[in-house]
């Protein structure tokens, strides 16, 4: 199979961001990246915690961060992390995308 960094690469989804802002600063998030990564998929929300998908051919993990550092006063941005997809993440996807298959297949 691989190494667990084989496997992020070769299965992951790309980069995890996650990041808080203040509640006046909510709306901003979504436009800001969409703006960062068209093709970034949200994956979880809970008030002012934002969890996004962003895909590794969008950017370098380097740009990734100096965009986001770029607009932190701006939107309140009061923390945010960075990291890849986990193995967990990995194989939730697979196990979901086989089910998906496997419903349309029957």
């Amino acid at each position: 199979m691989g190494c667990p960094q084989h496997l992020k690469t070769k299965f992951g989804e790309g980069y995890r961001l996650e990041l808080k802002t203040d509640p006046d600063h909510v709306e901003h998030i979504p436009k800001f990246i969409q703006k960062l990564s068209p093709d970034a998929r949200i994956v979880d929300q809970h008030t002012t915690l934002f969890n996004y998908e962003i895909p590794m051919n969008n950017s370098t993990l380097g740009q990734l961060l100096e965009q986001v550092e770029s607009v932190k006063d701006e939107l309140r941005i009061s923390d945010y992390a960075v990291s890849q997809t986990t193995l967990e993440q990995i194989f939730i996807n697979m196990a979901q995308e086989y089910l998906r298959h496997k419903v349309v297949i029957e």
